[in-house]
Order: structure tokens, then sequence, then C-alpha cells
């Protein structure tokens, strides 16, 4: 999350419902910035901490960019959502890059 602050996106959105991202939503009220929502598609959670959890990162306007914060399918979710928003900054945690790094051929 400093690595977005300094990065001038203050406002995040989650990628991710779970734990993790629970954490994350714990995390962020001693960081510089703001979470504005959860990213889950599937997910039958409506909020956490206070901020909604939808399926898509067009219900949550007001992201300037993304964090990573799942353990379920890391990769395929990080690739997934690059994929279908490739204007979007996701900030990947150092203790998540190894889960969504690939070995060169």
């Amino acid at each position: 999350m400093a690595d977005a602050a300094k990065d001038g996106k203050k406002h995040l959105a989650v990628l991710g419902a779970g734990e993790l991202a629970e954490i994350t939503a714990i995390v962020s009220e001693e960081c510089p910035v703001e979470l504005v929502g959860f990213v889950a598609p599937g997910s039958a959670r409506e909020r956490i901490a206070e901020r909604p959890v939808v399926a898509n990162w067009t219900d949550i306007p007001a992201a300037q960019g993304a964090i990573l914060a799942t353990l379920d399918e890391t990769r395929s979710v990080y690739e997934a959502f690059c994929t279908e928003h490739p204007a979007v900054t996701v900030f990947v945690p150092r203790q998540l890059r190894a889960l969504v790094w690939k070995k060169p051929k």
C-alpha cells in the first residue's frame, strides 16, 4: 500500500474477499491509502470492513488501482484481472509475488 501511495494511487480496490482481504482492510487503517471496495466475482459476501464487495471492477468507480489480496488461485485472479483491465495498476505485496511470478521457459 505504501507503493501505491508513492505512485499517487490513494484509493484502491482489493482483489479478493477472504481472510487475506480482511487483513488488508485492517492494515490499511495505518496506511496512506483508502480501500474503496473489494472485487471478488462469485463471492457471497456483500461487505468487508464496511466497504462493498462487488463482482466487477467497474462497480467501484473511485478506485485508482488495485491490490492483490487472495491466496485462492492467486495467479489466475491476477492474470484474469490484468487481462480484463490492462490500464489498471495492480500492486502485488511482496509476500504474494512468488505466487504470481512465472518461471521463464
